[in-house]
């Protein structure tokens, strides 16, 4: 049996699987990234080809599933661990926390730069920072883009967000997040590493301004929401590797290629 559009959550009905519009909304981020990631590596001097990228954004998208989920459960609701182990992983419940995706993607991305990297574009062991601090670079933007189309699942199944208005402004955010981390990507070809600092500063800023209006679903601790207790740790680290990157000015050179 094929059903369309069965729910407001679901696009379509095929036998006994459903595609939610939420699922469809992150295969669509992880095809957007794919596109994107081989026209802007041009801006910190990689040189991976399609393949390169697919089999990254291949695992980039196991870490924002696993560490968005482990995230959710450790974050929000630890008492699944104790009394519901088996639905840890039951994403199609819903649940996802981008604290843990960003984390899962960090992990994910070091490892690929430590371990898979060598095989497509061989490095010395002294620029494995440096490297990993340009693959962030890249991937920031369709993370930004990412979370947008993310705000527009949450937009579709009327969760989250009240009033139209806050809907337009949790998306519009990401929107401007990737813009900006576009043009500091373009503009400061040198500073590896500011893209991304520039990235977790101003997730940060916006995502913590914005829980203000948010729908919470969790009590408030000293006045704030656990979302924006959870996003103080990103401005801080944001803020840091900001400084870091300024002070050491880890510049593009040509031993980066070697």
């Amino acid at each position: 049996m094929i059903e369309f559009f069965p729910s407001r959550e679901i696009i379509l009905v095929l036998g006994g699987w459903s595609i939610h519009w939420y699922g469809a909304l992150y295969v669509a981020s992880f095809g957007l990234a794919i596109w994107l990631l081989p026209q802007l590596q041009k801006w910190r001097e990689i040189t991976l080809s399609r393949q390169d990228w697919v089999e990254l954004v291949s695992w980039v998208a196991v870490g924002v599933l696993v560490g968005g989920r482990l995230g959710y459960v450790l974050l929000y609701e630890p008492t699944i661990f104790l009394y519901e182990p088996g639905k840890v992983f039951a994403i199609w419940n819903g649940g996802m926390a981008s604290h843990g995706g960003f984390v899962g993607v960090a992990i994910v991305v070091w490892f690929y730069v430590r371990y898979a990297l060598p095989k497509a574009l061989p490095l010395g062991e002294e620029n494995r920072w440096r490297v990993y601090l340009r693959m962030l670079d890249v991937l920031v933007v369709p993370i930004a883009l990412g979370l947008s189309l993310g705000r527009v699942g949450n937009v579709i199944n009327q969760e989250l967000f009240e009033t139209s208005l806050v809907q337009f402004l949790a998306i519009a955010k990401n929107i401007f997040i990737a813009g900006i981390c576009f043009w500091y990507l373009r503009s400061n070809r040198s500073l590896v590493g500011g893209t991304t600092a520039m990235f977790l500063v101003s997730y940060g800023l916006l995502r913590f301004i914005i829980e203000f209006i948010r729908v919470q679903d969790h009590s408030l601790v000293w006045g704030l929401s656990l979302g924006q207790i959870y996003t103080m740790p990103v401005i801080v680290i944001g803020v840091v590797l900001g400084i870091y990157v300024n002070i050491g000015r880890h510049q593009i050179t040509n031993e980066d290629k070697n």
